[in-house]
């Protein structure tokens, strides 16, 4: 293996550890609910700042509306007073706006974990030119690569999913996100895998 490589390739290794993932970790769907196209969908962010609140939103309405639900955005309903509504303010709102579906979506932590990932060894083959008879002690090379502590953030996010009529919850999951690099990355990525777990739950109708 060229030296350069080698020398390289314990970095590429904490790169690849510290980059960015998101999956959801958790979820459960009422057995009893069937899926319904055309609803309306009211998508709403509990969060202490109304900025990072107001981009989930928008991200988890784009995700809805483009496989055609009309959404309608929970900020737009219960405005910026500065305080919290109580639940039977929140509901009626939401009845008065026709939302057939209610998404919440909470941060439940924000940690930071550290891990110790040990070194390994690698075989490569190796660069020999002296004739065959010395590939069999030379025809491979062992590398090893040092442990190192990897830090990672790591976001939890918990979305419900609630049907209006009935006020029953259809569905609910806890998302992880390690190392996100903006909010708008993390709504981004996580509104992409929540959608897709509720079209393969039957959740909501799958996008042609």
């Amino acid at each position: 293996m060229p030296r350069t490589l080698r020398l390289l390739l314990p970095l590429l290794l904490l790169a690849a550890g510290c980059a960015s993932r998101n999956q959801v970790v958790a979820e459960w769907k009422d057995p009893s609910y069937a899926a319904r196209s055309g609803q309306k969908v009211v998508v709403m962010a509990v969060a202490e700042n109304e900025i990072s609140g107001r981009i989930w939103e928008s991200e988890m309405s784009k995700q809805l509306a483009a496989r055609g639900f009309r959404v309608v955005a929970g900020s737009s309903l219960l405005g910026t007073t500065g305080t919290r509504p109580d639940s039977a303010a929140v509901a009626q709102k939401v009845a008065d706006a026709g939302g057939d579906l209610v998404v919440v979506t909470r941060l439940i932590a924000v940690d930071k974990e550290t891990t110790y990932v040990p070194g390994q060894t690698y075989v490569t083959p190796g660069t020999y030119w002296n004739g065959y008879y010395g590939l069999f002690t030379h025809a491979y090379t062992a590398l090893e690569t040092p442990g190192y502590v990897e830090q990672n953030t790591v976001v939890r996010l918990e979305t419900s999913v609630f049907d209006v009529p009935t006020g029953k919850l259809v569905w609910g999951g806890v998302s992880e996100s390690f190392n996100p690099g903006s909010t708008a990355s993390l709504a981004q990525n996580v509104a992409e895998k929540i959608v897709h777990r509720l079209e393969r739950s039957g959740l909501i109708p799958a996008s042609g």
